[in-house]
């Protein structure tokens, strides 16, 4: 699950390489302006002069700051998400450090959002399993394994055959 927007190419095109790489089903968001439907509707978060305040670049094991490294988010005593200074090494260690295997962090990315958080952008979460083709193929190499090879005109021909009429 990853978020990009359509006016910084380098991100996109990185975002879309990192789920066309992934095994099984990836999902991107690209945050794009319809000049008819929703003309300057991530204006707030594409703005050259705003954007540093607006976008939250998440990357797997870095912290979440932004605003060019003097806010970050961490989470409160109620494990919620808060916006706070940071005025030095001390408070960048409260910041949450990101990990694309947590589904609860995946979880909280995709909801933060203005007026009270950036919008962030990158990968929330990526998750290495196996995947459909993968497992069935395990499955039918088990299967033979233990019951053989098979063959298709003993099963036609066998007593478990039934008519259609």
């Amino acid at each position: 699950m990853a978020r990009s927007v359509d006016v910084e190419p380098a991100h996109l095109l990185a975002t879309l390489r990192r789920a066309a790489a992934h095994k099984g089903s990836a999902f991107v968001e690209i945050l794009q302006n319809c000049n008819v439907f929703n003309d300057g509707a991530f204006e707030a978060i594409t703005d050259r002069a705003q954007k540093a305040q607006m976008q939250l670049r998440v990357e797997h094991g870095k912290p979440w700051v932004f605003s060019e490294g003097k806010k970050g988010i961490r989470l409160n005593a109620r494990l919620q998400p808060e916006v706070f200074d940071i005025a030095g090494p001390d408070d960048l260690a409260q910041a949450i450090v990101h990990d694309e295997q947590s589904e609860l962090l995946g979880w909280i990315l995709a909801n933060l959002g203005p007026p009270d958080f950036p919008t962030a952008l990158g990968v929330f979460r990526a998750v290495d399993r196996p995947v459909f083709d993968t497992l069935i193929n395990e499955q039918e190499q088990q299967v033979r394994a233990s019951k053989g090879a098979g063959n298709l005109e003993k099963l036609l021909s066998g007593h478990e055959t039934w008519t259609v009429s």
